[in-house]
């Protein structure tokens, strides 16, 4: 196994004090939903006056950098580190995004790939140049149980109201506890309404401390809103076609919740009722 912790600490140490916070995230949700729900959570936070790293250390084919084509306004365009914007007005907002992609599948076979070492030195790179970085890897990636350097174990896991899926999340946090001791879990939940996010979520954070010993808090829910599904089909922002929708409100909450993560205050002391059961998972 490659010594990298060194490498990433060492970086960190030459980049000094830095006022930004970086997320692994852990998507229990299809690639369209987990694009469409960080590209408006991103959005959501440059409205905020901050900026936003969307960082692809995933090496399967749908990974984040998917958003990517739906926004590029122009093909020939060679800034492949920008997203832009068809609508003039709003190109604004997109200049605080940014995204990298560490592996390049396009790469041909004369090309030697990134080594684990350079791969995880981008990461850290790219991680400060903006306020907020979300990184998106496999946690079955070697490089995953290095990323405590870079994010202090700060997770986001994205879930949604089906059964799959919030067995996948516990699954998916199994296996990064494995590899990284300390995590401060966040859950994020997808298409219900607040009653059922809280109940999703205390069965999460139950299931959680009792097999893993890990807290969780929570970054509040995304309702079923016909206008984030017009827009998630044409591959935008709701923010664009829709502002004054309720997913704009949502997102725009959820933007407040992760900055205000950025100061780290760990919480869920909240008593749990007993009406509330964990999963029946291993």
């Amino acid at each position: 196994m490659l010594n990298l912790k060194d490498q990433a600490e060492g970086l960190r140490n030459l980049l000094g004090s830095r006022n930004h916070k970086s997320f692994i995230v852990l998507s229990a949700l299809n690639p369209s939903d987990r694009n469409a729900i960080l590209l408006n959570i991103s959005v959501a936070i440059v409205n905020s006056g901050e900026s936003v790293q969307l960082i692809d250390a995933n090496r399967n084919k749908e990974s984040i950098n998917s958003i990517v084509k739906n926004k590029q306004s122009n093909p020939q365009d060679k800034t492949k580190n920008s997203l832009s914007l068809i609508t003039t007005n709003f190109k604004r907002i997109m200049d605080g995004i940014s995204i990298t992609k560490i592996f390049d599948a396009s790469e041909d076979l004369n090309k030697i790939p990134k080594s684990s070492k350079e791969a995880l030195q981008l990461i850290v790179e790219s991680t400060s140049k903006s306020t907020i970085s979300f990184i998106d890897i496999d946690v079955n990636d070697e490089m995953t149980e290095h990323l405590d350097e870079i994010t202090g174990g700060e997770v986001i896991v994205l879930v949604n109201n089906q059964e799959d899926s919030i067995k996948k999340a516990y699954t998916l946090l199994k296996k990064l506890r494995s590899k990284i001791s300390d995590l401060k879990v966040h859950v994020l939940v997808h298409g219900c309404n607040k009653n059922e996010s809280q109940l999703i979520q205390r069965n999460i954070s139950l299931t959680a401390i009792n097999y893993l010993s890990i807290a969780t808090t929570s970054l509040g829910h995304i309702a079923n809103d016909e206008d984030l599904t017009k827009a998630n089909k044409i591959g935008k922002s709701v923010f664009e076609i829709f502002p004054e929708s309720k997913s704009a409100e949502y997102f725009k909450q959820i933007a407040k919740n992760i900055l205000k993560e950025s100061n780290i205050v760990r919480k869920s002391n909240t008593p749990l009722s007993e009406k509330f059961h964990s999963m029946g998972v291993q």
